[in-house]
């Protein structure tokens, strides 16, 4: 057996305070017993919960944390071996999310719900149903890029949570700043995959774009993410989104923020125009030679591929655990509840109707005892009460 949280030993270290603390409450309320009256003459005449009983009381709360530290450091064992499929392929994806990217151009082309047709929704729509799928054991990230690159997840083989984020996160809009920053998005993806993509794996960048780009200027910025790229030998996949005629921008496929600006107007308006987009095919066209990658222009879904991409997964085992953590945790509950019902049943404290004589001492007649009161703990001292005192509360009902 073996521990899977070792650190969660530093709880069992209260267990000695703990007892030292039972020890001295034991101690005062045997001297608050003592400075009450006599003992023996208390315990003839009322029900005095004993030590023995405060001590399994307080052991039963003991064991109760012992097991609940036991249980925090996750005791297990070996169990055999365990078969899962997993894929060496690390594949990332940059995609566009600028105004752009809401050009009507895939309008009944995809699913409504995904959108009513723009680019990204085509995007969006090309990773959830083909590229997820194909990438199965496999690990899948994502950067979205406007103004300035967004890393939206970190390399993970959790499709699910990828749907998740693709379907309700990624929106136009939803990375920072203004235009395209195309260039910064190859870097970003490039240092994610440095970070998270072990040796021996394929490594894929696929980009979905509609070629449009504010750093065509920055050539130094190029040259890095091109030199991180092929350092790492990435495989580098372009697909080109949009038409090659203008199109118009509607303001109902913008960012809450763009629709409060542009309010009352039905297409995208910069300084009093009507703002126009088409794919810029030249661009990506350029960008994958000089990345020594490929472009595929997507004018349908079934113009997308991921041949060659996914042959590497394979059936991968390792040793089987059994965690115990819940039956530590049950025998620490099982401990609590021992302890509160140990406690509730001694918590009611009362004097028994009379008080016990001695054999062969009988009360006169007419002669009875008063009803019982409770004992009450004190937190300071009591002078200590003789058997004569105590006889004293007796009365007389009648005449004898």
């Amino acid at each position: 057996m073996y521990f899977l949280n070792p650190t969660g030993a530093w709880l069992l270290s209260a267990l000695p305070v703990a007892g030292l603390i039972v020890a001295l409450g034991l101690r005062r309320q045997r001297k608050l017993l003592e400075s009450y009256g006599d003992p023996v003459l208390l315990a003839a005449s009322s029900h005095i919960v004993s030590s023995r009983t405060r001590l399994c009381q307080a052991a039963a709360l003991l064991l109760a944390w012992t097991f609940l530290s036991l249980a925090v450091m996750r005791p297990a064992s070996d169990s055999g071996t365990v078969e899962f499929p997993s894929g060496s392929v690390d594949a990332v994806v940059a995609l566009d999310v600028s105004r752009s990217m809401a050009a009507l151009d895939y309008r009944h082309a995809v699913p409504d719900e995904f959108g009513q047709g723009t680019r990204l929704d085509m995007a969006r729509y090309l990773v959830v149903s083909k590229m997820v799928p194909s990438l199965a054991a496999n690990h899948l990230g994502m950067v979205t890029y406007a103004g300035r690159p967004f890393l939206q997840a970190f390399l993970s083989d959790d499709m699910s949570a990828l749907k998740y984020v693709l379907t309700h996160s990624v929106k136009i809009g939803s990375a920072p700043g203004e235009g395209s920053a195309l260039y910064s998005s190859l870097l970003q993806a490039a240092q994610i995959l440095q970070c998270d993509s072990p040796a021996g794996h394929q490594r894929v960048l696929v980009i979905f774009s509609d070629g449009g780009n504010d750093e065509t200027a920055n050539e130094q910025l190029l040259e890095a993410a091109r030199h991180a790229l092929r350092q790492m030998h990435v495989q580098v996949l372009i697909f080109g989104l949009g038409s090659s005629h203008q199109s118009l921008i509607p303001i109902a496929e913008l960012s809450e923020r763009d629709r409060l600006e542009q309010a009352g107007k039905t297409y995208y308006e910069f300084r009093g125009d009507v703002v126009k987009t088409k794919i810029d095919e030249h661009g990506l066209t350029r960008l994958a030679s000089q990345l020594g990658g490929r472009y595929v222009h997507i004018d349908s879904a079934s113009d997308f591929h991921l041949d060659g991409l996914v042959d590497n997964v394979q059936m991968l085992r390792r040793k089987g655990q059994n965690e115990m953590f819940p039956l530590a945790l049950l025998l620490a509950v099982a401990c609590l509840i021992a302890a509160v019902v140990w406690g509730a049943r001694f918590q009611t404290m009362r004097l028994r109707p009379a008080l016990r004589l001695r054999p062969g001492l009988r009360l006169r007649p007419g002669l009875r005892l008063r009803p019982a009161l409770r004992l009450r703990w004190r937190l300071w001292p009591v002078q200590p009460r003789s058997r004569s005192s105590l006889l004293s509360t007796t009365r007389l009902s009648g005449k004898e």
